[in-house]
């Protein structure tokens, strides 16, 4: 498998950070952060990695793309911002620590899932939109909240990046 980069996670320690994880053999690691990319571009950047890395592993992995679609109501800039913010926690906390979250922009947010193929990436989309959509609480506000999951699966061969990225943000028909 994957072993993320020692720069890729935040050396900040707070008290989200205190909750540890134990590893086999009673060693601890913090879980790896959110990481805030600055677009597009290196959001592919970071994919090209992932896909070196499987072409020398001959193994596959998935790529989500959580789009917030809609927010209910006329609301404060604020207060969409943190119900955005809020959908990208859920999906950060749904993920395994291997895999990788990276928050593209405000609206969309890309999961990288190593050793995960076409059925799995189906599975984690679907899981992921009966867990996203829905009302969320932000102070004394309820706001409902639509997301689309797109995906897309990488073969032990490859594919170009922008092909893959394509795939997983085509917007297509939204799912019933």
């Amino acid at each position: 498998m994957l072993r993320e980069i020692e720069a890729d996670r935040s050396s900040r320690v707070d008290d989200t950070d205190r909750a540890r994880r134990p590893l086999a053999g009673g060693v601890e690691r913090l879980p790896a952060a959110p990481i805030a990319v600055a677009g597009a571009m290196e959001v592919a950047a970071q994919l090209e990695r992932l896909l070196v890395q499987s072409r020398r592993q001959r193994s596959v992995f998935a790529l989500l793309w959580v789009s917030v679609e809609c927010v209910d109501g006329s609301i404060a800039v604020d207060l969409e911002r943190q119900v955005r913010d809020e959908v990208a926690q859920r999906v950060f906390a749904r993920i395994r620590s291997t895999d990788r979250l990276l928050r593209e922009s405000e609206r969309d947010t890309c999961v990288l899932l190593p050793g995960a193929g076409e059925s799995a990436a189906l599975r984690v989309a679907a899981r992921f939109v009966r867990a996203l959509n829905g009302a969320y609480r932000v102070g004394d506000e309820l706001v409902r909240v639509e997301v689309r999951v797109g995906h897309a699966a990488c073969p032990p061969g490859g594919a170009p990046a922008s092909e893959l990225m394509a795939r997983a943000t085509a917007r297509e028909a939204a799912p019933a």
